[in-house]
């Protein structure tokens, strides 16, 4: 009964999943409009910023997988980016570039 009660002690800590704090970066044709640092829960959808007629979210899918989606506003389409984030040094990035124009968001977990 002891092994017993020490597993489900286990099993249940390590299926705690925390919110991950986010630092997250826009530019338009190389020059930074917004940095915003925020929390995204799991499992949830975050709206982090709205620019140049693009509104960028952040989607925590859990166990450091974030999908990263840039609405055009103007398009209307939408466009995708998915990786992990699981140390300081894994980046999620996502890049629109044109003739003239050049879109870039970025996200770090923050420090």
């Amino acid at each position: 009964m002891k092994k017993f009660v020490i597993a489900l002690a286990i099993a249940l800590t390590s299926n705690v999943v925390f919110a991950e704090e986010l630092y997250c970066t826009v530019s338009v044709n190389m020059d930074t409009v917004a940095e915003v640092q925020f929390k995204v829960e799991p499992k949830t959808k975050t709206a982090y910023v709205i620019a140049d007629d693009f509104s960028f979210y952040i989607n925590n899918k859990g166990a450091g997988k974030f999908e990263l989606e840039i609405f055009n506003l103007e398009g209307p389409s939408r466009s995708y980016a998915e990786g992990y984030l699981r140390t300081t040094e894994d980046t999620l990035s996502w890049t629109l570039w044109t003739r003239d124009y050049l879109l870039e968001t970025r996200c770090v977990l923050a420090q």
